[in-house]
């Protein structure tokens, strides 16, 4: 996820992409900045970085990644991905961006058409979508909420489907604060159909890798699911997935857990080596 403008005391959050995964460690830049303010571009995803020498496996294996944290499906002819997961709360420390999502195509490919919601520092949160290379769109003029308003504790409900050739329905539906609320947009789009995928991310600002905000634990399900073709819905563990796990310059920032019983749900921990199941 690319973000646009945004004006903020993080500018020592940011790895330059050519470098990520080789610079100082995260807390070092942060400490650096405190008390500074800077305006920098408003975070953006991207299709999946791996680490430096890291080969990307297509199932059964677990990669390492500079941006991404969760599990990947690659299959040939994906029409439709659907997402469930809890808004996650930031914290104070470390500072960065975080961005929890569901979408279509990035893990070895340059498209990807997703949607989630963006967790930042100082508690601003947002749904937006996007279509890689453009920018992301944060959304507005939500059936329920005019605002599309988000809270940490809210339950997102994310489908990306197929409704024609080249042509695609996203749907978010959010859930809590005392607020139910609904989007759709049809989308214009060529994709691979590649890979579906269910991510927390450290996304890039202003064409910088940034670090990852930390959100503690955060839980996708009860639903993850994808379609190859007119088929039946799959969960991601009939997908032979792909684990990734989030590192830079040797932080690990976060750690998916296994998948639960139903073969849909994982918790994804920030900045912990270890992540327990649901």
């Amino acid at each position: 996820m690319r973000r646009r403008t945004a004006s903020i005391a993080l500018a020592a959050a940011l790895v330059p992409l050519a470098v990520a995964g080789t610079t100082a460690a995260a807390t070092d830049r942060s400490s650096a900045a405190i008390g500074s303010t800077a305006s920098v571009a408003k975070p953006n995803t991207h299709r999946l970085v791996p680490a430096p020498g890291q080969l990307l496996a297509r199932r059964n294996a677990t990669v390492v990644s500079t941006n991404w944290s969760g599990y990947a499906v690659v299959a040939n002819g994906i029409t439709d991905v659907r997402s469930t997961f809890v808004v996650p709360k930031t914290k104070a420390f470390p500072s960065g961006f975080a961005s929890t999502w569901t979408g279509i195509g990035g893990y070895n490919t340059g498209d990807l058409i997703q949607a989630g919601v963006a967790e930042e520092a100082g508690g601003n949160y947002y749904a937006w979508y996007e279509i890689l290379p453009a920018s992301a769109t944060p959304i507005t003029g939500c059936s329920g909420d005019a605002g599309c308003s988000v809270r940490p504790g809210d339950k997102t409900y994310i489908r990306i489907l197929q409704v024609g050739t080249n042509l695609w329905n996203v749907l978010i539906i959010n859930n809590g604060h005392g607020v139910s609320w609904r989007w759709s947009r049809d989308i214009p789009y060529k994709s691979s159909r590649s890979s579906a995928e269910w991510v927390l991310e450290a996304p890039t600002v202003g064409g910088a890798q940034s670090t990852l905000q930390n959100v503690g634990n955060v839980h996708f399900g009860p639903q993850s699911l994808y379609k190859v073709g007119n088929g039946a819905f799959r969960t991601i563990a009939a997908g032979n997935p792909v684990r990734i796990v989030l590192q830079q310059a040797g932080v690990r920032q976060a750690t998916p857990s296994a998948l639960g019983a139903s073969g849909q749900q994982f918790n994804d921990c920030s900045y912990k080596r270890t992540c327990p199941a649901p």
